[in-house]
């Protein structure tokens, strides 16, 4: 027996989140029990069918049940249970989630763990191939988030809604510091990753699709916001910019004191907003604003000369050449912002 314990205490532990589980739960926990330390957690689940299944899965050995009160969401029930690892088996490598919906097969699950315990510093994602087969829901709501999550994560990230992962141990803490608790969780969880993320293809299975939490609206909506709020503080910086400078610009006729003053009231207002509200960073400010201010000073630098340029070369409007470098201003402080000045990588 303690032969038994000490093999599992060196495999991740595996995890299901589970609202109104299907029966398939209990045959993948049964398959999987006599390998690995199992923790299932109950995210209020109302229908008898589901309190059925967890009662037959409170008698099996090697599994942990823990219970939400009511529903608080997916991301809500993985962080009681990151935390409760972190608690009770610090020295296991990591964990691995999977949906309790049908869509992870055991080999697959099996699959994560073993690349989790040779890449244990890594983010390891189930990665599924979406043809025009699965689910039209599932194919246009994963290649928006794969577009728009890659650009912001620096790396392609082909699969951003699955829950099969591997989740290094050191990454957990990080994890739950995460403000959101629905499937927007599962999003942000690859802003902490960042770079440190290894893709592994698993079957692609939507058999028991009708039955997932997921609601493809509201979801998408609450997963969409993570980068709404990204472009929001942009879109408003740039406005203020917009203003400070026209109002200079119309005081003083010179070009480069109106940038600068401009630049100082966007740069103090959008570090507050970003490093506060966007990438709601911990850290000391003063590491991070010296970077901030470095990216600053070359934006301030690439937004003159190009004004300056279409001006005097191509006699456009000063306004409309503003609006034109600020177009592309924008997208290079959200990418150096994400990627170097705001970003806290979880210590390998």
């Amino acid at each position: 027996m303690l032969t038994l314990w000490s093999h599992m205490h060196a495999l991740p532990i595996l995890i299901f989140p589970a609202y109104q589980p299907l029966p398939s739960l209990l045959g993948c926990v049964r398959a999987l029990m006599g390998k690995y330390k199992i923790i299932v957690v109950d995210d209020g689940s109302t229908s008898p069918e589901s309190q059925d299944i967890f009662k037959e899965i409170e008698t099996l050995p090697s599994v942990i049940f823990l219970r939400h009160a009511v529903n608080m969401g997916k991301g809500a029930a993985l962080k009681t249970v990151f935390n409760y690892t972190l608690l009770h088996f610090p020295k296991v490598p990591g964990v691995v989630t999977a949906d309790a919906d049908g869509q992870h097969t055991v080999e697959d699950i099996d699959r994560i763990a073993q690349a989790l315990m040779q890449a244990p510093s890594q983010l390891i994602l189930g990665t599924r191939h979406f043809s025009k087969n699965v689910p039209f829901r599932n194919y246009f709501g994963n290649k928006v988030t794969s577009f728009v999550c890659s650009y912001f994560v620096g790396r392609r990230v082909s699969d951003t809604q699955t829950g099969l992962r591997g989740i290094p141990l050191k990454m957990l803490p990080q994890c739950l510091q995460i403000d959101a608790n629905r499937y927007d969780f599962e999003l942000e969880m690859l802003l902490v990753a960042k770079n440190a993320i290894r893709a592994v293809p698993i079957a692609t299975l939507y058999g028991n699709d009708a039955s997932s939490s997921f609601h493809p609206i509201l979801d998408s909506v609450r997963v969409y916001f993570v980068f709404l709020r990204f472009a929001t503080s942009s879109l408003v910086t740039s406005a203020l910019d917009f203003l400070v400078f026209s109002a200079t610009m119309a005081l003083t006729q010179r070009l480069f004191a109106s940038f600068l003053c401009a630049r100082v009231a966007s740069i103090i207002f959008n570090f507050c907003v970003n490093k506060t509200l966007v990438f709601k960073s911990h850290d000391k400010p003063w590491h991070e604003l010296a970077k901030y201010l470095l990216i600053a000073t070359a934006l301030l630098w690439y937004g003159y000369q190009s004004t300056g340029w279409l001006v005097q070369h191509w006699h456009w409007n000063v306004y409309v050449a503003k609006i034109f470098v600020e177009s592309f201003i924008f997208a290079l402080s959200f990418l150096a912002q994400s990627l170097w000045c705001f970003h806290r990588p979880y210590k390998k």
